[in-house]
């Protein structure tokens, strides 16, 4: 049979060819060449991972699959999910996928190259390891529902932390937002094939706003304080409040990753995408850059252990002795970027200026870093002052007698009503 001929067989139609039928070929050819040309494009490479994956929608719902290294495999795996969405969807087959716990997709979430690159990780892993998998760790992860969650708040509420402190309503928070993140990566990798959690149930907790800064003298008080240490407590307040850089970013600063000539920083502050560069340069001044140089090269890492080279982790202990000792109250470490931010702002820098420095994505997360100094706040005030007061006219001498003579009769006129009026009259019973 010739080509023709097939391509007649293939399109229904018998008989001799017309025009039309050429034309009915043509436009099925047609709809081959985009249809194959749309499935080319369910599929794509994450240069990130190496791992190719198809995205889809299928009825208005929008399903994304990570499938593996080669092409073949996610060509396979994505004609397979097709034709199981069609047996669902004509026949009302579902497949009987095998349930995963939570327990064992939090390790699959920790050891994912994705999770691992991000800046949290190191408190997502505490957050999962200390209180979402002793809690979440025997349930199936389809089976916890919107009231689980609300039984987790609830219970981490009357918690005491490490500190002998109560959680916050901002803590318990970052732990629902990071089980979201949690649930959306189910999903997208095949575990989940919806979320069992209703979120619009799910209420953020009260946070309760901090505007703790340092001041000046406090800053110089701590920073004297911490120069009789012999810990690394002043590199790091030096180059925290003179750069705005996160405890993490500081920590895990690097000596190939300063450019001492152009004083510049080099730090990473997204997760790596195609085509962007994942590391941002940051200016540093000459106080942050003499901080540096005074530590010694004992690794890579410039805040590391003097008998390891390793790097530190921690550095609270020695922050918390150093504000004890300068008599500096309620504190923390993340309140240096906030005081880094409010000198900024109390100095005229501008707010995208300040943004870009502490590498937020907008600058309403950087509103909320800026706290205003209550001499600042004073000085706004004082500033008022003579605006909206009417400056008193100095009397003439002239003025000033009439107005001792007015007062003269006026006191005399009193004397007399008083003296001409009778006094209570008293009847006596005999």
């Amino acid at each position: 049979m010739s080509e023709n001929g097939k391509g007649r067989q293939r399109a229904g139609m018998k008989g001799k060819p017309t025009h039309t039928t050429f034309a009915k070929m043509a436009i099925n050819k047609k709809f081959d060449k985009e249809y194959k040309k749309r499935e080319r494009t369910n599929l794509s490479l994450d240069e990130t991972t190496g791992k190719w994956f198809f995205d889809i929608q299928i009825g208005g719902k929008r399903y994304k699959r990570v499938i593996g290294e080669k092409r073949r495999e996610a060509e396979e795996a994505l004609a397979a999910f097709k034709a199981e969405k069609m047996r669902e969807k004509y026949l009302g087959i579902k497949p009987e996928k095998e349930a995963i716990s939570f327990a064992d997709f939090s390790k699959k979430y920790l050891e994912h190259p994705s999770t691992k690159e991000k800046l949290s990780f190191t408190r997502d892993k505490q957050m999962i390891d200390l209180h979402l998998a002793p809690f979440f760790g025997d349930f199936l992860f389809s089976e916890i529902n919107s009231d689980h969650i609300g039984r987790y708040t609830r219970r981490r509420g009357g918690e005491k932390t490490w500190r002998d402190t109560i959680t916050t309503g901002a803590t318990i928070n970052r732990e629902v937002a990071l089980f979201k993140a949690m649930v959306n990566r189910a999903i997208e990798w095949g575990d989940l094939e919806s979320s069992p959690v209703n979120w619009k149930r799910i209420k953020p907790l009260y946070e309760e706003p901090r505007d703790r800064v340092l001041t000046q003298e406090q800053a110089l008080k701590l920073i004297d304080v911490a120069d009789k240490d012999k810990s690394l407590i002043r590199p790091f307040l030096l180059v925290a409040l003179n750069t705005g850089l996160r405890k993490s970013e500081i920590l895990g600063l690097t000596w190939d990753r300063i450019d001492f000539q152009r004083h510049e920083l080099i730090v990473k502050r997204r997760k790596k995408r195609a085509g962007k560069d994942p590391y941002t340069r940051i200016p540093i001044n000459q106080d942050a850059i003499d901080a540096i140089k005074d530590l010694p090269r004992i690794s890579n890492y410039i805040f590391c252990h003097r008998d390891t080279g390793e790097r530190v982790g921690s550095i609270y202990r020695a922050f918390q002795t150093a504000c004890k000792r300068a008599g500096i109250e309620d504190i923390r470490i993340h309140d240096l970027r906030h005081t880094f931010a409010s000198t900024l702002n109390a100095a005229g820098v501008d707010l995208v200026s300040i943004r870009d420095l502490l590498g937020h994505s907008s600058t309403k997360m950087t509103e909320a870093y800026i706290k205003p100094f209550s001499t600042n706040m004073r000085r706004a005030t004082d500033s008022l002052a003579g605006l909206y007061v009417t400056p008193r006219r100095e009397e003439t001498p002239g003025e000033a007698t009439d107005k001792a003579a007015d007062e003269a009769a006026e006191k005399t006129r009193k004397e007399d009503v008083s003296v001409e009026t009778p006094g209570p009259q008293t009847d006596y019973i005999q």
